[in-house]
C-alpha cells in the first residue's frame, strides 16, 4: 500500500466516526455544563502534534484510546497561557489561574476537544531545501501529510475546587483571544485560526 494510499484509508476511516464525536461531546458538555462550553471553528486547515518529519507519516494528535483527532487540554492550556503571557496580563492572574508547581493546581480545568464532525484530510507539506554532504540544495520535495480541514471543536473548561464560574468565563474569554491568534503549527500560513 502506498502512502497516499494509507492516508486516504486514514481520511475514510474518520468519516465513519460521528458517534464517537458525539459521545465525547455530550460527555464535555455533561462535564462542564453548558456555561462552560465554547464552540469554536476554524476557517480553514488546523494542525496540531506531529511526529519526527516529513519523510514520516506525519500525523495530527490521535486521541490515544479513540484514534481520533482531538485537541489535548494540555495544548489548549498552553496557548491561552502563552496568549496571557504576551499580552501582559497580570502576573498573580496568570498564576492563580493556570497553578504552579510551588502553589499547586489552578482555578480552572481544561478539558479535552474533540471535534464535532470528521474532519481529517490530506494535506502537503512542502520542504524546501535538502543536504546533500555538506551542500544546501534548494530541491522542493512535496509530502502528504494528515490534517484537519475546517474543524468546528467543542471545548470544556471546568472550576478545579479552588475555581468558580468567574475565573471559567475569563479563561475561556482568553482562550477565544488566543485561538484567533492560532494554534498549532503553520499558523504563519494561516493554519489554526479560529474566527469563533
Amino acid at each position: 500500500m502506498t502512502r497516499n494510499e494509507i492516508l486516504w484509508c486514514a481520511v475514510d476511516a474518520d468519516g465513519n466516526c460521528t458517534k464517537i464525536y458525539e459521545k465525547m461531546n455530550r460527555r464535555t458538555r455533561t462535564l462542564a455544563g453548558a456555561e462552560n462550553v465554547l464552540t469554536v471553528s476554524f476557517d480553514w486547515r488546523l494542525r496540531v502534534g506531529g511526529t519526527g518529519g516529513f519523510r514520516d507519516l506525519l500525523l495530527p494528535v490521535l486521541h490515544p484510546v479513540f484514534g481520533v483527532p482531538y485537541l489535548p487540554a494540555s495544548t489548549l492550556k498552553g496557548a491561552t497561557k502563552a496568549w496571557a503571557v504576551r499580552t501582559s496580563k497580570s502576573g498573580e492572574d496568570i498564576k492563580n489561574l493556570f497553578g504552579t508547581l510551588d502553589e499547586g493546581m489552578g482555578l480552572v480545568e481544561f478539558l479535552d476537544a474533540f471535534p464535532t464532525k470528521p474532519c481529517l484530510d490530506i494535506d502537503v507539506a512542502t520542504p524546501q531545501w535538502t543536504w546533500d554532504g555538506d551542500d544546501v540544495l534548494y530541491r522542493p520535495s512535496p509530502h502528504p501529510i494528515l490534517g484537519l480541514k475546517e474543524p468546528t471543536f467543542l471545548i470544556g473548561l471546568c472550576p478545579t475546587s479552588r475555581g468558580n464560574d468567574d475565573h471559567v468565563q475569563m479563561i475561556k474569554m482568553w482562550l477565544g483571544e488566543a485561538l484567533k491568534e492560532g494554534i498549532g503549527s503553520r499558523v504563519s500560513a494561516g493554519y489554526g485560526r479560529s474566527h469563533s
